[in-house]
């Protein structure tokens, strides 16, 4: 069924088309006041506008007549009066066919909306109660899978350590591929072992060695202040003998100077008895011999310091002699230790180099496992898309891929 609008004549025409493939079109003019009015009534069914326009057209004649005489009065007020209450009651009457119309639009939709949720309400019943079944299903599932993971959890706790990579869904393995990355974390598991072994007893090792190192350097320090000691002290009793040299040679001046003064004393006393018999002889003597006992006292002191400069310089020569030795003792062990800790140093720079040559041959496998694990990772293929919202999530997810392949080979490069 078409409807089309007729625009050939003065007054525009609705008219509805009846199509049948065995009979000609039959086109009647039905829908005037629709028409004369420009209302709208696309998608509303031809039935249904044909009623609303028949209803209308009582009220729609009675408007036209009035509205003719109404048009008529120009500056008449009593027919405007008179034209304008013939008015009123078909307005009026157009407003009461309104909500009539209205009211019974209304009640035909609540019968349709309560007919649809009657519908609805049995189809949705049916539509919860299977995807109960479809979600039950799904737990099922869901629960068959919690249990292998925990299994297998329970397997590999033992064995994980913070190097070890998990596979994402341990679940959804296969036996044999379980079964492989068992015997690969319990082979990686003795390596590790293996080599915390071999760690700990080259530390041990190493401590007995410091510790051996240590006592022997203990020692040789003792030794070295043993012998400082035992020159000091060597020192010491050269300086007290020098000492006590000096201090005998000084005593015994005194003790000449003493018996010269007493030698003095008595020959004053013999001068004086024989001063009156020979005075002249007595006082020629006595300058004679104050002038040797001074002369012998010069010489004596003279002797003494002469004595005593040989001592300090014997002294000096000792003190300094001691000093050179000690000195030259100190370079030799000070060259000894020095030479001894670039041995010590040299032992440890190789020892080092060993060990990292170790950890990087243990390492290997490690390396290698991550280098094969960056290559499977830029091997995944991201599935084409075809949604304008999912396609530059490819790109995305390409690079996401890569970045991801680039740390693993970072980590494997840092072992």
């Amino acid at each position: 069924m078409n409807y089309k609008m007729d625009t050939a004549s003065h007054n525009p025409k609705l008219t509805i088309q009846f199509m049948k493939s065995d009979t000609p079109a039959v086109t009647e003019p039905v829908f005037e006041i629709i028409a004369a009015k420009g209302v709208p009534v696309e998608g509303v069914e031809p039935a249904e506008v044909l009623t609303i326009n028949t209803s209308f057209m009582p009220l729609w004649e009675s408007m036209q007549a009035k509205m003719k005489a109404a048009l008529a009065v120009v500056d008449d007020s009593k027919a405007a009066r008179r034209a304008r209450l013939d008015l009123v009651p078909v307005r009026t009457g157009i407003d009461k066919l309104r909500l009539s119309l209205n009211e019974e639009a209304k009640r035909k939709t609540k019968a349709i909306n309560g007919l649809a949720a009657a519908l609805t309400f049995d189809i949705e019943t049916q539509e919860k109660r299977l995807l109960d079944i479809e979600e039950a299903a799904a737990r099922a599932e869901a629960a068959r899978l919690l249990e292998i993971r925990n299994k297998r959890m329970a397997i590999l706790t033992p064995l994980i350590t913070s190097e070890t990579v998990l596979p994402q869904n341990v679940e959804t393995l296969t036996d044999e591929q379980f079964g492989n990355f068992v015997k690969d974390q319990e082979a990686l598991n003795e390596i590790r072992v293996a080599r915390a072994a071999k760690e700990k007893a080259d530390k041990e090792a190493a401590d007995r060695k410091a510790e051996e190192e240590r006592l022997a350097a203990e020692a040789e320090r003792v030794r070295i202040a043993e012998e400082n000691a035992r020159l000091k002290a060597e020192a010491e009793e050269r300086e007290a003998a020098a000492k006590a040299e000096r201090e005998a040679a000084a005593a015994k001046l005194k003790a000449e100077q003493e018996a010269a003064a007493e030698r003095e004393r008595a020959a004053k006393e013999q001068a004086d008895k024989a001063m009156k018999a020979e005075q002249a002889r007595a006082d020629a003597a006595l300058a004679a011999e104050r002038a040797k006992a001074e002369r012998e006292r010069l010489e004596r002191e003279a002797q003494a310091q002469k004595e005593q400069q040989a001592r300090d310089a014997e002294a000096a020569k000792a003190k300094a002699e001691a000093e050179a030795a000690l000195a030259a003792e100190r370079a030799a062990r000070a060259k000894a230790e020095k030479e001894a800790q670039q041995a010590r140093d040299a032992e440890a720079a190789k020892e080092r180099e060993a060990k990292l040559a170790a950890e990087r041959a243990a390492a290997a496998p490690d390396k290698e496992k991550l280098a094969a694990l960056a290559v499977a990772i830029r091997a995944l293929t991201v599935p084409r898309m075809s949604s304008r919202r999912a396609i530059p999530l490819m790109g995305q997810i390409t690079d996401a891929i890569e970045a991801l392949a680039a740390r693993v080979d970072a980590a494997a490069a840092a072992i």
